[in-house]
């Protein structure tokens, strides 16, 4: 580990919230995500230009189950990849 790292120790509280993971493969895929994302009043960051890595914050009110379908059915086309980085309890239960 070197100086200035970030160690996971504990979780103190979870906030709701869910996080996911996306990689763009096709240009096109970038205003369909966002499109989807803001119509489902979730946040996102994106990586540095050029690498097209975004982190999507799914608030613990919006429907899960949803967001998580329409991205998966994006992956399945192979417009984007995805990873489901931290789901939480109550996103969970959503997904039966």
């Amino acid at each position: 580990m070197s100086a200035g790292s970030f160690v996971f120790e504990e979780l103190i509280a979870e906030s709701g919230n869910s996080t996911m993971r996306i990689i763009l493969r096709e240009a096109q895929a970038e205003g369909e995500v966002g499109a989807m994302l803001r119509a489902a009043d979730c946040g996102w960051e994106v990586g540095p230009r050029g690498i097209a890595l975004w982190a999507i914050d799914v608030p613990a009110h919006v429907n899960y189950a949803s967001v998580r379908a329409d991205l998966m059915n994006m992956a399945d086309v192979g417009t984007i990849d995805l990873e489901e980085g931290a789901i939480s309890g109550l996103h969970r239960v959503g997904l039966g």
